[in-house]
């Protein structure tokens, strides 16, 4: 007997409706994160203020800062609601050593904590059976190029906003104030997604039930730190990845090898492929040429060539010497490429 699927685009629409997981911004999820923890309000210098708790605990907390707290909250709960903030950057600004960076690296780690929680974690999905199109070679699963919650793709499935929200309300049974509040957050597929989705679909003659037989929801744990420092920043990112492909389970790592030779013989997986390390390595020049704006980074060499020397030893052991370069290395490649 079959096994049925856990994991596909509806049961994780199902997850939403009935509030096991969530479809929101960074905003919403740190200001829900602040929120949902105790405040007390109290007197500072004669003035009565806020005190947030989530702030005060743990055997490094922050100290005092009762106006800078109160104005982070402020910030991101206005951008969380849609505000003006959600335009702006927050900026802290004062003598060295009074506390900017420890504050920021805090808020952080309290965010990826939030994060680890089941009903919080962040998903996206990737396309199943492509072996079977014809125009992929034996590429059989890609994932999302750039990682997009399940939710964007269920707000795409169709060519209007109509017929969209219809099937959400048919199909999944979202009430109509669920399907306003994902609104908020929507955006188009992405590009790489797009284009295989109506490869899917023109494949499966329109069938949505075939075209989401197609499709996994998976849990990603790749989360890029918004704040920090540079360095510690790209090191995020090159543990995931180094963990990512020696993840012998990560079905994206398995079929990696036959990506790179399928790309040199069909020109569709060739463009797919050339246009998915892009997206990645975008990540990685960004973090530098910000490093670079703001001074932690005096090198003058070009950002895309400092990203390929990143990441380079992790996919030649991936690729070429079957030794796997171990995650908690990665500091090695960052001193020797930016020092």
């Amino acid at each position: 007997m079959a096994v049925e699927k856990k994991n596909t685009l509806h049961n994780h629409l199902l997850a939403l409706k009935n509030d096991e997981r969530v479809f929101e911004n960074a905003f919403e999820g740190i200001s829900r994160m602040i929120l949902q923890d105790e405040i007390e309000k109290v007197v500072v210098n004669g003035k009565t203020t806020y005190d947030f708790k989530i702030f005060r605990r743990g055997k490094k907390h922050i100290v005092g800062m009762y106006d800078e707290i109160n104005s982070f909250v402020s910030y991101v709960k206005d951008a969380s609601e849609g505000g003006s903030s959600q335009e702006m950057a927050y900026v802290l600004v004062g003598e060295p050593g009074n506390g900017k960076t420890y504050f920021v690296e805090y808020v952080s780690r309290l965010f990826r904590e939030f994060l680890s929680e089941d009903r919080n974690r962040k998903y996206t999905f990737r396309f199943t059976g492509l072996d079977k199109i014809g125009t992929y070679g034996k590429i059989a699963t890609i994932e999302s190029q750039t990682y997009e919650d399940p939710a964007i793709l269920g707000m795409n499935l169709f060519e209007t906003e109509k017929e969209n929200r219809g099937h959400l309300a048919r199909k999944v049974g979202l009430s109509d104030e669920q399907i306003d509040k994902m609104w908020e957050n929507f955006r188009p597929l992405g590009a790489c997604s797009s284009y295989i989705w109506n490869d899917l679909r023109n494949h499966c003659d329109g069938k949505l039930d075939l075209i989401e037989s197609a499709l996994d929801s998976v849990s990603t744990e790749m989360v890029i730190p918004d704040t920090g420092s540079t360095r510690d920043r790209i090191a995020a990112v090159l543990v995931w990845l180094a963990g990512y492909l020696s993840d012998a389970e990560a079905r994206g790592s398995a079929c990696m090898p036959a990506l790179v030779s399928a790309a040199q013989y069909d020109h569709a997986v060739r463009d797919a492929h050339h246009r998915f390390s892009a997206a990645r390595r975008q990540v990685l020049i960004d973090l530098i040429d910000g490093g670079k704006a703001s001074g932690e980074l005096t090198t003058a060499a070009d950002s895309q060539l400092l990203a390929e020397m990143l990441v380079g030893p992790l996919f030649y052991g991936r690729l070429m010497s079957g030794q796997l370069f171990p995650p908690d290395r990665v500091s090695e490649i960052i001193d020797v490429v930016l020092t």
